[in-house]
């Protein structure tokens, strides 16, 4: 009987250390998480220096984005460079042909059947 407590005792000192210490660490990261915010309200001044060049498009087959995606767009780079809209220009955005064949999805297909690869092997070594 003596064996079981102690073996309780020792297995709830553990995990409340666990526990404390996971708390701890997460106490740093929303510490350093805090640090890093970036502050809720830019102020966006709408004068310029130097007026914009507007660059239309030559070819007719190009097909013009609709003017709040364009604004979408801008804003999200905006606040990512932390640069006011005046100091540069996203005048129109052409949607990039999906090639099938790309980097990115041949990566994802080798990955893919590496996996299948690699689950087959299990299986083989246990038979």
């Amino acid at each position: 009987m003596a064996n079981i407590l102690l073996g309780l005792e020792v297995t709830l000192i553990g995990f409340s250390l666990t526990m404390l210490s996971l708390y701890f660490l997460y106490l740093i990261l929303a510490g350093f998480s805090y640090l890093q915010q970036r502050p809720d309200s830019v102020e966006v001044v709408a004068e310029t220096a130097k007026p914009l060049k507007v660059l239309q498009s030559e070819s007719p087959k190009d097909k013009a984005c609709p003017s709040e995606l364009v604004a979408v767009i801008t804003a999200s780079i905006s606040s990512y460079l932390r640069k006011s809209p005046p100091e540069f220009a996203v005048i129109s955005v052409r949607p990039q042909k999906t090639n099938f064949h790309s980097d990115w999805v041949t990566a994802g297909r080798n990955n893919l059947l590496e996996n299948r690869r690699q689950i087959i092997w299990r299986k083989e070594r246990r038979s």
